[in-house]
């Protein structure tokens, strides 16, 4: 899921709100969800294919491949995506890897770090910004 923490927080009430609505022992959220689309809830669902880019989309370090991100409107950076953009050589920023081997402690900064470089880098317009913070 991709928006605002008021959006997540609208999302999250909705999905609990739908529980009672599940039939069957089997609750899981993938079914609440099922009958929110149902029940048409204001929520924009993608699925996954040609609308959702994978993982760290660079052409070559910290340089975003902004064709293939014009593509899509969601972008969506799994854990896994971390050692797949290491092992290539495009994770966006050098990890020592005896602290961290796959880049996934480093994961969400990483992350933040893309979608900073892709606002930047190809003039995409964000709801949110996801620059990375000081600590």
């Amino acid at each position: 899921m991709s928006g605002s923490s008021k959006e997540w927080d609208r999302l999250s009430k909705l999905l609990i709100d739908a529980i009672p609505r599940i039939e069957g022992k089997d609750i899981t959220v993938a079914r609440a969800l099922g009958i929110l689309k149902q029940e048409n809830a204001n929520i924009l669902f993608i699925e996954p294919g040609s609308n959702v880019q994978d993982g760290f989309v660079y052409d070559s370090p910290r340089k975003v491949n902004c064709d293939k991100m014009s593509s899509g409107k969601v972008i969506r950076i799994p854990l896994s995506s971390s050692q797949v953009a290491l092992d290539h050589g495009l994770y966006p920023f050098d990890v020592f890897l005896d602290d961290d081997p796959h880049g996934q402690r480093h994961h969400a900064e990483a992350a933040k770090l893309f979608m900073d470089d892709w606002r930047n880098q190809c003039n995409t317009e964000l709801s949110h910004d996801f620059s990375p913070k000081e600590r």
